[in-house]
């Protein structure tokens, strides 16, 4: 009874110390997609096509991340998981955007969400999304 124990113990201590290493694979492949996406140069012909999809996939490692936290014996959430989260926020204009008919309002409403994800700071990622939300809407 005891053996079992300290195998059952032993056991999920090896796939707990496995987690960190997974959230990193994952995290990793997510950074090299975000950074795929912001260099692609969208056309409204094709953003639908293009955005959605690659706005999909950077969903789905977050999703992955999610639920190896949720299987963690601790309920914290890990700072990769977190900058996935936060990454998806301030792509979220760009995708939605994509995802309308590139009306004028549509646009007006992409620009003042991204507005609000960036009050102050402006950084690399927030070039970016801007550069192509103007370039879908003019």
């Amino acid at each position: 009874m005891r053996q079992s124990i300290v195998l059952t113990i032993i056991l999920s201590s090896v796939a707990y110390a496995s987690t960190p290493k997974q959230i990193a694979d994952i995290y990793l492949s997510f950074e090299t997609k975000k950074l795929e996406f912001l260099k692609v140069d969208y056309s409204k012909k094709d953003a639908k096509d293009r955005i959605i999809p690659a706005y999909e996939s950077l969903e789905k490692a977050m999703n992955e991340v999610k639920d190896i936290e949720a299987k963690a014996k601790d309920d914290q959430l890990t700072p990769e998981g977190n900058e996935m989260a936060y990454v998806l926020e301030i792509l979220a204009p760009l995708k939605d955007l994509a995802s309308s008919l590139m009306s004028k309002e549509d646009c007006e409403k992409a620009r003042h969400e991204h507005a609000l994800n960036f009050p102050v700071v402006e950084d690399e990622d927030s070039t970016a999304i801007s550069k192509a939300i103007d370039k879908l809407c003019n």
